[in-house]
C-alpha cells in the first residue's frame, strides 16, 4: 500500500508531509495511507498527481482516542529546497 507520513496530529495549511513512494505524474485515484506523528492513520486516496502538486482526498480520522475529524480534500505542493509537500489549501 503506499503512504504518506504527516508531521503532526491533524491535517493543517502549511504543514507538510513526506511520501513513502514517487507517486507518477498523471495517475488518478491511487489508493493510500497516511501515518500521523502521533500514530494514527487513515485511509486516503491520491486523486490528482501533476509535476509538483498532487491532490488528496482523506477519510475520517483521529486526532487522538477520543477526536473523530472529518475528512476533505487537500492540495498538496512539493518543496524541492525542503524535499516534502507542503499543504497549501483545503478543497
Amino acid at each position: 500500500m503506499n503512504g504518506l507520513i504527516f508531521d503532526d496530529v491533524t491535517i493543517q495549511i502549511g504543514g507538510t508531509a513526506q511520501f513513502l513512494f514517487d507517486p507518477e505524474i498523471g495517475q488518478k485515484s491511487v489508493p493510500a495511507i497516511i501515518e500521523f506523528r502521533g500514530g494514527e492513520k487513515a485511509y486516503a486516496e491520491i486523486s490528482e498527481v501533476h509535476v509538483n502538486r498532487v491532490v488528496i482526498k482523506v477519510g475520517e480520522y483521529s486526532a487522538g482516542p477520543q477526536e473523530k475529524l472529518p475528512g476533505g480534500s487537500w492540495f498538496l505542493q512539493y518543496n524541492k529546497k525542503n524535499d516534502n509537500w507542503r499543504i497549501v489549501k483545503k478543497l
